[in-house]
């Protein structure tokens, strides 16, 4: 039988971890679905699976078990067949647009969109995330040389989408990504 003070000490040590690295996860969801509101949902259901199992999930590693259960309910989502459907433009919005990069995410945001799941889910965990193909692997259950072909084809449909050609100073080609993420990612505290 667990006690009060035990559960109260797990559900405080949950909320500091939720604390900690909500925003990592919700920018993580956000990129990989594609939207704001399908993330926050994305987000939410996978801290509420996370939570029933925290006792067993909080000593190994939770950032990994959270942003595994964030890529099932996203494959569940698009199975289910609510998804959206990327466009070629995005209309203008009215107004003078004052944050640079903004234009580059944009442009990053709507190639991710076009890019299969499999192809976004690996390289987010791998430029975004920093996780080597052994643990990409791992999470998305797949052979290690399916996860490098995976992040070669979309980085390859990335370049072709933004228009650009191969970065030479650059071998595997991921600061096109890894930069508009890191501009996502400054200019998402900025923007109401």
């Amino acid at each position: 039988m667990v006690s009060s003070a035990s559960r109260t000490d797990l559900a405080q040590d949950f909320a500091l971890f939720v604390a900690a690295d909500g925003g990592k996860l919700l920018h993580f969801a956000t990129l990989l679905s594609g939207s704001r509101a399908a993330a926050e949902d994305l987000v939410q259901s996978a801290l509420t699976s996370t939570f029933v199992h925290w006792r067993r999930v909080r000593d190994g590693q939770p950032q990994a078990y959270v942003r595994r259960a964030i890529v099932n309910a996203n494959v569940t989502r698009w199975r289910s067949g609510t998804r959206t459907v990327p466009v070629a433009e995005v209309p203008d919005r009215p107004g003078q647009d004052t944050y640079a990069g903004i234009d580059d995410r944009d442009a990053l945001m709507r190639c991710l969109a076009r890019l299969s799941s499999a192809q976004r889910t690996v390289i987010l965990l791998r430029d975004l995330e920093q996780l080597e193909y052994r643990e990409i692997a791992e999470v998305l259950r797949l052979p290690e040389s399916t996860v490098r072909s995976h992040r070669a084809r979309g980085l390859a449909a990335l370049r072709q989408q933004l228009g650009k050609e191969s970065e030479k100073d650059h071998e595997d080609g991921a600061a096109p990504v890894a930069a508009a993420a890191r501009t996502s990612q400054r200019t998402a505290k900025d923007v109401p």
